[in-house]
């Protein structure tokens, strides 16, 4: 990686000592644009230091900012906290789906209860009935044969 800062052509292999560098020309320098040559943003003036800053990120490809729940990285910190959003979102959204999941497995739980109660049910019912249906039987009286003189 070479500094392309104003007259500078220092070579570097390690990122962080890169980026170090850079930021140096920018603390030590009274700048107030940016002095990376080719840059379209080089003749702006009256930038923030703070801005300046964040600017040179996109030149040094420095991304400090770090997602605690993935590999991404960022070069702002504004970037990281939208893009930590979409995990608290994903988070919300899967416990949505864990409540309804819970919800339904209860619903079917009281279904197969209600079924085993009512099979057994049935079940009872069908003895009584052919009880009462016995008893019925045995008790009816026939007829007694009417013999007509003829």
């Amino acid at each position: 990686m070479e500094c392309r800062w104003n007259s500078c052509k220092e070579q570097f292999n390690d990122q962080k000592d890169f980026s170090a560098h850079v930021n140096k020309h920018i603390r030590d320098s009274d700048a107030k644009a940016c002095q990376w040559r080719e840059c379209t943003r080089m003749n702006e003036k009256k930038i923030s230091r703070c801005t300046l800053l964040m600017h040179i990120r996109m030149h040094t490809r420095e991304k400090p900012f770090k997602c605690k729940l993935c590999p991404k990285e960022y070069s702002r910190s504004d970037a990281l906290s939208k893009h930590t959003k979409t995990h608290e979102q994903l988070a919300a959204d899967e416990n949505i789906y864990i409540k309804k999941l819970s919800y339904l497995s209860t619903l079917q739980i009281e279904h197969d209860l209600l079924l085993k109660e009512a099979q057994q049910m049935y079940k009872r019912l069908m003895v009584e009935n052919d009880i009462l249906i016995k008893y019925i039987c045995s008790n009816i009286r026939r007829p007694k044969r009417i013999y007509r003189s003829v």
